[in-house]
């Protein structure tokens, strides 16, 4: 059944997933968006009702290097990683993962202007001198741990746009996910063609599994994280969702979930505090959105 589930706190409850999301957090030194712990719980639920054998293919759409796709590497699904952006294969990621690149493409868009803007790419710079300071101090008991793995997935790079996947065959993937990305693309019309190239390339009753930022009434754009906020009636014409269980109705209270959570306050990423542009702009605990996850089948 197709679905759209406005995410609420108790999937922080899930404390077998809540450590795995954390252990990989932990191992790159990742800094997640606000909500992205719920995000990223809620699909690997999903995953694991599936019950996909080891080897499976799953496209993460947007995935830049985000954590989902190391995640599901680490429980042995090979992973294609669409992402527009230019994108390096750099340790420890290849010290874990095999890892190879699709194809080598040039895109320009709004949001990778965005990206480069002065004071988006101030925070990201801020991120990168995390890194390099904890390069010295890296947890080598984590690394070891994860090279005992014998059977991660292989991770492949693809530099594409999501309206054209045309390196992937049609009823080919058994799964796909994207974690706040599609929310990015600022046409409406074209997410409405990536979505339907997202089902072409799924497999017969295979399902897509996506979070994005859900709004109370009608849909708006989100200036400073250069990003929609969907209402539950687009979130059901763009995805082609067919009479899809929901749970929007609760949209007021699964927010004062949120906005009372104090893992989530507490746990603010460092780079918010930073810059005016993202989901929290100078770190001040205010969401303007609820995270959302769309469940949408291939019948």
């Amino acid at each position: 059944m197709d679905k759209i589930t406005l995410l609420d706190t108790d999937l922080l409850q899930n404390e077998k997933l809540f450590r795995e999301v954390i252990y990989w957090k932990n191992f790159f030194r990742a800094q997640l968006g606000w909500h992205y712990v719920l995000d990223l719980i809620w699909k690997l639920e999903k995953i694991d009702l599936l019950d996909l054998p080891k080897g499976s293919l799953i496209i993460d759409a947007g995935a830049g290097y985000g954590l989902m796709q190391y995640i599901l590497a680490g429980r042995g699904f090979n992973i294609i990683s669409v992402d527009f952006a230019p994108r390096k294969i750099t340790w420890p990621k290849s010290w874990i993962f095999p890892m190879k690149m699709m194809n080598d493409e040039k895109f320009d868009d709004e949001y990778i202007r965005f990206l480069k803007d002065k004071s988006t790419s101030k925070r990201f710079k801020i991120l990168l001198n995390e890194v390099k300071k904890t390069v010295l101090n890296y947890n080598f008991k984590l690394i070891n741990q994860a090279l005992k793995r014998k059977d991660h997935g292989t991770i492949f790079y693809y530099q594409a746009n999501f309206k054209s996947l045309k390196d992937i065959s049609s009823d080919s993937v058994d799964a796909i996910v994207s974690t706040s990305s599609v929310e990015h693309v600022r046409d409406l019309n074209d997410l409405k063609i990536a979505i339907a190239e997202f089902i072409r390339v799924l497999k017969k009753d295979r399902p897509m599994l996506i979070t994005t930022s859900a709004a109370k009434d009608s849909s708006w754009f989100f200036e400073p994280a250069e990003g929609w906020c969907f209402s539950e009636a687009d979130l059901t014409s763009i995805f082609q969702l067919k009479n899809p269980e929901s749970n929007h109705k609760e949209y007021e209270r699964i927010y004062q979930n949120i906005f009372n959570n104090d893992y989530l306050k507490k746990n603010i990423p460092r780079h918010y505090f930073k810059s005016p542009k993202g989901g929290l702009p100078y770190g001040k605990w205010d969401p303007k959105y609820i995270p959302v996850g769309i469940e949408k089948w291939k019948n």
